[in-house]
Parts: C-alpha cells; structure tokens; sequence
C-alpha cells in the first residue's frame, strides 16, 4: 500500500519536537491528527474514515506499542492497544477508534528512528506522566489489569505506571490507596500483591507505594 501520500501530509502537521534521546526524536502536532480523514484523501475510494483504519492495519500492518487490558470484578473486559503505523523512518502512535467514546483513529506523536529503544521508553514515561494530557488524549482511568508489550520491558512499565498514580493521586489524593482497595479478585489471590495492597492501605508511604506497583506488575506485565 502506497502511504506517501500520507506520510507528506502528516508531515506538515509534526512539527513540534518535544523530545530527543539516544538518537531518537518525539514529534507532536498540534492536536491529535484523525488518520481516517487524512487516509482516506490519498488512498483508493472504497477507502473511507470509517474504514481506513482496517483497510491500512490490513495492507500496511500495524505492531502494538503497548496493550492495555481492564479485567474487573462484574464488568465486561476491555482492551486498549497504542499502535504504531511505520511510514519510512517515520513511526505514528496512534489510537484505534471507538465508536462507543465517539473517537476516531487518532494519531498523537511521532517518532523518528522508532527502533531505538529508549526514545520509546522515553515516550511511556511522558506519556503516563500526565496520563497524556499533554498530548491532547485521555490514555487511562485506573491501572490496567493486563499489560502486553513487545517493545517494552516490565522495568519500563513499572515505572510509567507508578508515574501515572503518582498524577492521579495529586490530583486526587488516595489514588495509591484506591487502587490497593479495588484490586479485582483474580489478582488478589496473588499473595505477594495481596500483602503489598495490605500494606499499601495501612500505611500509605514511599516504600509501599514501591512493593505495590511492583507486586502488581509482576501479575499484570506479560511479555
């Protein structure tokens, strides 16, 4: 599938380099690009906004960056997976849409030279820091139950995650105890994490906030 078309528009729009590490450089726009609307101007006609995002995964592929799953005691289980789109040197992270949140197929940052490893370790941590806020999304409401991550180590994610509680809860402090609280019953019956959660509601310090998020992903995190 030819994406030049694309790739020359979107690079009219990713401008703003917010980070460079290791080789690596983090390009944002000005908001999060809809990526059906821009595909769909380059690629065939049967190739609209609603089915752009699955004609180009199918043609072009797409790998998952990270997958976020939400496993909770009464609720239906729901998934989100941070895609990357290559094009040339260039990498897009991108939303899939979701026609439930009314969201289309979003792209929010950039990468070039998107196989060296530390820019995208870098662009976790600036993401989970402010749960993308200053990205222009919204990337989570509470810890994921279940992370999967090609790219990722379980080190990265534990530490993105603890970023992402640390925000929550100055914004709204007894972030770190709820999540203990609330772990659902499948994790629970980790002992580890269960005492960790224990510990963690009890005496909510620096050291227990650790032994939590560490416990925790031990349980969520597959490679």
């Amino acid at each position: 599938m030819d994406l030049s078309g694309v790739a020359a528009e979107l690079a009219e729009d990713f401008t703003e380099v917010r980070l460079e590490h290791a080789g690596g450089k983090l390009i944002l726009p000005v908001a999060p690009i809809d990526l059906g609307f821009v595909a769909s101007d380059h690629l065939p006609d049967h190739v609209d906004d609603d089915n752009a995002y699955e004609v180009v995964r199918s043609a072009a592929g797409m790998e998952p960056l990270i997958m976020f799953e939400w496993d909770e005691d009464g609720s239906e289980t729901w998934h989100l997976s941070i895609d990357v789109l290559r094009i040339g040197d260039r990498a897009y992270i991108t939303l899939p849409p979701d026609d439930a949140i009314d969201q289309p197929w979003e792209a929010f940052a950039a990468v070039d030279h998107p196989d060296t490893i530390d820019i995208l370790d870098a662009l976790l941590f600036d993401l989970l820091w402010d749960n993308g806020e200053s990205y222009g999304i919204e990337l989570v409401s509470s810890l994921p139950t279940g992370i999967s991550s090609a790219s990722l180590n379980k080190e990265t994610v534990r530490a993105a995650l603890h970023l992402y509680l640390e925000w929550d809860d100055a914004r709204n402090e007894g972030a770190w105890r709820d999540a203990a609280e609330h772990l659902p019953g499948h994790m629970r019956a980790n002992d580890r994490l269960a005492n960790a959660a224990a510990n963690l509601v009890a005496d909510d310090t620096d050291r227990h906030r650790d032994e939590f998020i560490e416990a925790y992903v031990e349980v969520a995190y597959k490679s």
